[in-house]
């Protein structure tokens, strides 16, 4: 193997045919391509008379780009069509769109490695990852834990966790969104992308029972009167940060008064659209 690439496997018309592993099996590079990557008909170099084109084989260039022989990624001559007047400097090559310039070299420091187009490093697999969040909610836990110890009778221990820990729940979606597209991994982008608009479309539509249902409770409205600034930001962070941050107000959480809200029909009022 070189570059995930089998030498030599037939030849035609002259030109050395190549293969490359897909989903672990080696196929054929697909004519005209005489050397690919990843996929049979992604190219890397062309059959005689072929011109490489951002991983296509073409036979003439389009406008603003002009047949120039460099290096490819396989460290061999190819013609390419590349972007009028780019010049790379000394240690640098064109890279497979010819239209920028990328090292020769690219160190990446260890459980890292290149990334397809050569452009930065990404955890390797079966590299360890950090995971913020994971250490986040431990610490979250322990607060908890906390308050069960301050106050054994009041705290209601798994209504704590929710709350607390899916606080972090937009974030976490956001973060693997952005850093899934800056990884070229389109699908779990597009999928963390629709869990961040279902997320955000709950927390509305929650807000809304919530001013409905839950605030019409005689025994939660007679509560609540007691403390307006409760009332006033509970379905702010519903909204904004995760629909159930409600249970705050009646998590027990260390013995808070704003955190013993008591309910005259408390599983139509709140449970029920939890």
């Amino acid at each position: 193997m070189k570059g995930g690439i089998t030498k030599k496997a037939l030849e035609q018309g002259g030109q050395s045919r190549y293969q490359t592993p897909v989903e672990r099996i080696c196929k054929e590079c697909e004519v005209p391509c005489l050397r690919c990557h990843g996929q049979a008909d992604t190219c890397t170099a062309c059959t005689a008379d072929f011109l490489l084109y951002k991983g296509t084989c073409i036979d003439h260039c389009p406008d603003k780009y002009w047949n120039e022989t460099v290096i490819g990624r396989d460290n061999e001559p190819v013609n390419q069509c590349v972007l009028v007047g780019l010049i790379c400097p000394e240690g640098f090559h064109v890279n497979d769109a010819g239209e920028g310039c990328v090292p020769n070299e690219f160190e990446c420091k260890d459980g890292y490695e290149i990334n397809e187009k050569r452009t930065a490093c990404i955890p390797a697999p079966g590299s360890p990852v950090p995971f913020p969040f994971l250490f986040t909610a431990i610490c979250m836990g322990l607060v908890v834990a906390g308050s069960y110890m301050k106050e054994k009778e009041g705290t209601k221990i798994f209504t704590c966790l929710v709350f607390l820990i899916s606080s972090m729940e937009l974030l976490e979606y956001l973060l693997i969104a952005i850093f899934a597209a800056l990884l070229e991994e389109v699908f779990a982008s597009l999928l963390a992308f629709v869990a961040v608009s279902v997320l955000v479309a709950s927390n509305i539509v929650f807000s809304i029972g919530y001013r409905k249902y839950t605030m019409n409770d005689r025994g939660y409205a007679d509560w609540i009167r007691l403390f307006p600034k409760t009332r006033m930001l509970v379905p702010i962070v519903c909204t904004l940060v995760n629909f159930t941050s409600v249970r705050f107000v009646f998590s027990g959480f260390f013995g808070l008064e704003n955190c013993l809200a008591t309910f005259h029909e408390p599983r139509t009022s709140v449970h029920k659209h939890l």
